[in-house]
């Protein structure tokens, strides 16, 4: 089993005790990405269960009715399994001409072979004609331009249902070198927290719930064969980090998508410290661009070339390369750069910082003005936006080692 999301609407946790009667949040629907044994280029098996039925304890839940089998009320869908093409090396599906160029995000969704008893009743019952689930398309997706996909959707599935399925977060290496992506957040972990290498150039996509919370991307740079990585590693050995930190020095990405208002929240974050420089994009055609201020967000300068090297923050491998810059947390570790206890206040953090610590701040925030550079520098470096057209959260795009 890879990972698992349930999609709620915006009703009360039942778990809360606020949550009462008619407030009890609904569950919309469950997906399931198995984990792909195929390796980046393969195609990834998704399970869809969508319920007729409100829980109101953990065994009622959607993904937990699905495990034991209790499939009555309840709709099942599953990707269409692509086709190998020959002449092309890759796997192909078809979309009778409504998509047009080839992407790891083309997907379509079919009636699943586990469709629900009491469906298959009524329709039997009927004398309806019931058609080869693996030919009747509910949902497909795909790109048909650069950065522009199209999307179709039918009963049983509502629009907000398959918005809510798509929501993707495209991760680019620019670097010179490999990156191997690790992920952190609330809830099940896309890709079991880690995947790679994901080579310069190359371009991978995970999906991730309309309502993911707290989450963190960071770059692992240097892992050998066995992931002993020069930088954010999160274990030796350890290629799926499964909810373990990284290793500082290491640049954040990090996403709160449908927070308060309604908005997805975002930003680059160097609290602690930075290995190569990050890039977070709002994808064009998929935010709400009057609501929020849906900002890219980058550097415009590698911290690594500064002129830093007389407050020596800078780490360097064994070759003497440079690797890292250190956080001032981690660097001089004191109530102020750390902003703890009496300085634990945006208004006061910074009045403990001495002339040095300043230059460091001012230098590295020139050229990243966009960034979180200690806990309470939001005023500048954190950004909304909102999804479009039914959207609940954009799609977001980020680059690893990318400079505007």
């Amino acid at each position: 089993m890879g990972t698992m999301f349930t999609i709620y609407d915006n009703g009360e946790n039942p778990k809360k005790p606020s949550a009462v009667g008619e407030n009890i949040r609904r569950e919309l629907a469950a997906v399931i990405y198995e984990k792909n044994v195929l390796g980046l280029k393969g195609p990834r098996k998704m399970t869809i269960i969508m319920p007729a039925v409100r829980p109101i304890s953990e065994r009622d839940s959607i993904l937990e009715r699905y495990r034991t089998n209790r499939l009555d009320e309840m709709v099942v869908l599953n990707n269409k399994q692509p086709v190998w093409n020959e002449e092309s090396q890759s796997y192909v599906l078809n979309f009778h001409g409504r998509v047009t160029q080839a992407s790891v995000k083309n997907f379509q969704i079919v009636h699943s072979m586990h469709a629900s008893q009491s469906e298959m009743n009524h329709q039997n019952n009927n004398n309806q004609v019931i058609p080869d689930p693996s030919e009747y398309v509910i949902m497909q997706f795909g790109r048909i331009d650069n950065e522009t996909f199209t999307m179709d959707v039918r009963y049983p599935l509502t629009p907000v249902q398959a918005f809510g399925i798509v929501v993707t977060i495209e991760l680019v290496n620019n670097c010179s070198e490999p990156i191997w992506p690790a992920i952190k957040n609330d809830g099940p972990i896309p890709n079991n927290g880690g995947f790679g290498p994901l080579q310069p150039g190359q371009v991978q996509s995970i999906s991730v719930p309309s309502n993911w919370k707290s989450a963190r991307i960071w770059p692992r740079t240097g892992c050998g064969e066995n992931m002993l990585c020069v930088t954010g590693s999160c274990g030796n050995g350890i290629l799926e980090c499964n909810g373990l930190e990284g290793q500082i020095p290491a640049s954040l990405a990090e996403f709160t998508l449908n927070g308060d208002g309604g908005l997805s929240y975002y930003d680059v974050s160097y609290v602690d410290g930075s290995n190569i420089p990050l890039r977070i994009i709002p994808i064009d055609g998929t935010f709400n661009a009057a609501v929020g201020n849906c900002k890219e967000i980058s550097c415009t300068e590698d911290q690594r070339n500064l002129d830093l090297q007389k407050y020596n923050i800078k780490m360097k491998d064994a070759n003497g390369k440079i690797i890292a810059i250190k956080s001032l947390c981690s660097q001089y570790n004191t109530d102020a750069t750390c902003c703890r206890n009496a300085f634990n206040d945006g208004n006061k953090c910074r009045n403990g910082w001495n002339a040095a610590q300043n230059d460091i701040y001012t230098k590295i925030k020139t050229v990243c003005p966009t960034s979180y550079l200690y806990a309470y520098d939001d005023h500048s470096s954190l950004f909304t936006c909102k999804g479009v057209d039914g959207r609940i959260s954009p799609d977001f795009k980020v680059v690893f080692c990318g400079l505007k």
